[in-house]
């Protein structure tokens, strides 16, 4: 889906085309790791982190499972990181750490100002 509203500039910048598939350069893919995570669970020491993506699967939890994992998250994001959540996800309307933003046409969350200012 890269290929579905990626500037182009962007797609030549960091991919490759392979066939049909779009690959990530590799100047890139070395600053990017991909590790399994239990969300309910005890989570390492990590971070902080530019973009958290936590997509299509808040859906699955109760209300304070998710205010959980999104305090977790806010814990770990960079102050002027980027969260992700999937389409039709948003955080609980009793969770204030994130607020919605727009980056290009994606809809994403980033620390509430009071948040980030604390870090």
């Amino acid at each position: 889906e890269v290929n579905r509203g990626t500037e182009a500039q962007h797609l030549i910048n960091h991919f490759t085309r392979e066939g049909m598939d779009w690959v990530l350069k590799d100047h890139i893919r070395k600053m990017v790791r991909f590790e399994p995570l239990n969300l309910i669970g005890q989570w390492p020491a990590m971070g902080p982190f530019d973009i958290i993506l936590v997509r299509n699967v808040l859906i699955y939890f109760d209300a304070d499972a998710k205010c959980k994992i999104l305090d977790r998250a806010a814990g770990r994001l960079a102050r002027d990181g980027y969260l992700f959540l999937g389409g039709a996800e948003t955080p609980p309307t009793n969770h204030t750490l994130f607020e919605r933003t727009t980056m290009s046409r994606a809809g994403c969350y980033r620390l509430a100002r009071q948040r980030a200012t604390e870090r």
